[in-house]
């Protein structure tokens, strides 16, 4: 049923940890120190999360797949995903 109680819980810095959904089912956050999220987990299925020094995204790992690579340049730009390269214009 998709007309029940959604709830919705947040840490002591108001970040969202857990939406638990009709049905039940419930998805749930995890945090580093600097607010980045490190894992989502629905059910039993967790996709993870990785950082580098300027919390830039570096590795996103859905569950039961490979990992997916970003890499950035030296002014914050997007240059790959996985095997998908960016160019950056002037």
């Amino acid at each position: 049923d998709d007309e029940g109680t959604h709830t919705y819980d947040y840490d002591d810095l108001y970040r969202l940890t857990e939406v638990t959904y009709p049905g039940p089912s419930t998805t749930g956050y995890v945090y580093d120190a600097f607010g980045n999220r490190t894992s989502m987990t629905v059910g039993t299925d967790t996709t993870t999360y990785a950082y580098d020094d300027a919390d830039r995204l570096t590795t996103l790992t859905p569950p039961g797949e490979s990992a997916i690579s970003y890499t950035w340049d030296e002014n914050g730009n997007l240059t790959d995903r996985g095997s998908d390269e960016f160019r950056v214009g002037l």
